[in-house]
């Protein structure tokens, strides 16, 4: 998954970066900093209105996971300035 999202192949990073979320989303904070990044891409190359909403509600869903996860670790307002800063970036 971290490869994939690296070289910035984010349909193939998708599969595994999902199988990390669900089933074992405290075991890295690598999930919750490549997360927003395979949703923005994907968001950015449709143009299906629905799957937009999809991917900007799992971004904003991956930023709220990663304060409950490790919020202890980083400062939540950071957290929640990256939040606010890709809702604005992608409603424009």
């Amino acid at each position: 998954m971290q490869t994939s999202a690296k070289a910035e192949a984010y349909e193939s990073a998708l599969k595994p970066w999902m199988a990390v979320y669900e089933n074992c989303p405290a075991s890295s904070k690598n999930i919750f900093i490549y997360g927003p990044r395979i949703f923005k891409a994907l968001y950015e190359a449709t143009t299906d209105e629905a799957k937009k909403k999809e991917y900007l509600d799992k971004t904003m869903e991956i930023y709220d996971t990663r304060i409950k996860y490790f919020g202890e670790d980083d400062a939540k307002g950071s957290i929640l300035a990256y939040k606010a800063y890709d809702y604005m970036e992608l409603m424009g």
